[in-house]
């Protein structure tokens, strides 16, 4: 059985958890337009394959969707081959590609609610999760400086 996911769209600089119910535009649910300038300020950024899914334990908010990534490429932010980071699910299309895991992603975000990169981080939707090509992938490495 295969598990399809989706991110959250973000509302205030925070992913909108269980937002699904809730009828919301893009230019409403989107903190930040997706550029390679805004992608750069992103706190971490990776080249991943989706490994799972599952829930983790937020600081603030206890059980959140998560999804655990095995690790292509750290951009900024992290180091190791896997990493698990907040991930909604649900059908949200407009927002972040749907996904199985064994997906090759670009996966960006920032922690929810500040500290180190990695401290309850949460995946970013609006083109700062995306699906991988080689042309992408390029361009995250040189909005990064990592090329």
């Amino acid at each position: 059985m295969s598990t399809t996911v989706a991110l959250a769209p973000q509302v205030g600089g925070h992913t909108a958890a269980g937002s699904t119910d809730q009828v919301v535009t893009s230019a409403e649910s989107c903190a930040f337009e997706y550029s390679p300038e805004t992608l750069a300020q992103r706190g971490w950024a990776f080249d991943g394959t989706l490994s799972g899914t599952g829930a983790i334990n937020d600081s603030r908010l206890g059980s959140v969707p998560s999804a655990t990534f095995h690790i292509n490429r750290w951009y900024r932010g992290g180091s190791g081959n896997e990493v698990t980071v907040q991930y909604e699910t649900g059908v949200v299309d407009e927002f972040a590609p749907s996904v199985a895991p064994g997906t090759r992603l670009l996966v960006a975000g920032e922690p929810r609610w500040g500290g180190q990169p990695l401290d309850d981080a949460v995946a970013w939707g609006c083109g700062f999760t995306q699906p991988w090509t080689a042309d992408a992938a390029t361009a995250w490495a040189t909005a990064f400086g990592t090329d």
